[in-house]
């Protein structure tokens, strides 16, 4: 008894045409994430570097919109008197980001550590320090947001 095996050419054409569609997208997928990943990581250090010739230490962290080269970053940063016109800061940053990366940053979010009992700073002394915090429950907060 012999078992012959009959193979379709054009069924056999197909599934190679598959095969090398589904290793296309593959490639391709991992060509955009490495891609994605590496502009990232320049624009990271461009605003680290940006900062730095300013002599102000931050601490930067990207992430990439739907489209790949428009970004948003979050900036770590001790409170500065310099940075409270932040929006022209942004601009200047996003213009350098366009002339030397050749990407877009979207949007700039800040955030500014104010460690606990530091009040030597010109900035914290001028504005933070003059409201007083202090805790208090759900009720007062909606009597008070009421009023």
């Amino acid at each position: 008894m012999t078992a012959t095996i009959t193979f379709n050419l054009s069924i056999m054409y197909f599934v190679a045409a598959n095969v090398i569609a589904i290793l296309a997208y593959v490639l391709t997928v991992k060509y955009r994430v490495r891609r994605n990943q590496r502009n990232l990581d320049v624009l990271t250090n461009a605003i680290v570097q940006y900062f730095r010739l300013t002599g102000v230490e931050v601490s930067v962290n990207c992430t990439s919109l739907a489209n790949d080269k428009h970004f948003i970053a979050f900036i770590d940063s001790e409170p500065m008197k310099r940075f409270r016109l932040s929006s022209m800061i942004e601009m200047s940053l996003m213009d350098h980001i366009s002339t030397t990366c050749d990407l877009k940053l979207d949007t700039v979010y800040w955030r500014f550590k104010i460690r606990k009992g530091v009040r030597d700073d010109e900035y914290i002394r001028d504005g933070l320090a003059s409201y007083e915090l202090e805790e208090s429950t759900l009720e007062d907060f909606n009597t008070a947001s009421k009023s």
